[in-house]
């Protein structure tokens, strides 16, 4: 039942609708009309939503329709579309804001981590090719004495997965990573190089000492 179901309304009803009102707005367009049927039609049938922030979300990559509908009937007036990437607004909020918010599953939360990752950018290249790179992070509170500590990064304890990656002072936790950098930092720390945190105000610097 459910491969029928898609093969009907989410593949063959979507492109014909998509394609009849492509048609119909050609024609509109001829008959020097002002009225257009909505483009996005077809997309909207094909994944079950009915808001453009929701539609935005599913087509770049968020399979939860749930989700999406979820994060649409929240994102403020002034990020609705026309406005800011619903994206930059998610990437405001911390892994644990978007499962206190969104009651959002562990596969929900790597659709988002993906979603809100920087994109044309891989801290790891920088770090390779410079032995440096830079991100800026969440402070717990105000900017740390880190003296006396050192610096270390390493998943939250006690954290549902995927965890929140944070900034430790010795064992004191003082800061986690932001969603945006939370794919790229991982990666960086699944390579198993030793590194060497500096951190000033709210920026860290990742080096990798030469071997």
């Amino acid at each position: 039942m459910v491969d029928a179901v898609t093969r009907r309304f989410e593949h063959f009803l979507s492109w014909t609708v998509g394609a009849l009102v492509e048609l119909v707005n050609l024609y509109l367009a001829d008959a020097e009309s002002d009225h257009r049927l909505c483009p996005e039609l077809g997309p909207y049938i094909r994944y079950g939503v009915s808001d453009p922030s929701a539609l935005s979300l599913m087509m770049q990559g968020l399979r939860s329709w749930r989700l999406a509908h979820e994060i649409a009937q929240q994102i403020p007036e002034d990020d609705q579309p026309g406005g800011t990437d619903p994206r930059e607004w998610l990437a405001t909020m911390t892994i644990s804001e978007w499962r206190q918010r969104f009651t959002a599953s562990t596969s929900e939360i790597l659709d988002l981590l993906g979603l809100t990752r920087t994109r044309h950018r891989s801290l790891l290249r920088n770090l390779l090719e410079n032995t440096t790179t830079r991100i800026d992070i969440n402070l717990e509170n105000s900017v740390p004495d880190t003296n006396a500590d050192p610096l270390s990064l390493a998943p939250v304890p006690g954290s549902p997965e995927p965890a929140p990656i944070g900034i430790f002072s010795g064992t004191r936790l003082i800061g986690t990573v932001r969603s945006a950098d939370h794919a790229d930092v991982s990666t960086i720390l699944d390579t198993g190089l030793e590194l060497d945190f500096d951190l000033i105000g709210a920026s860290l610097a990742i080096s990798a000492p030469d071997q």
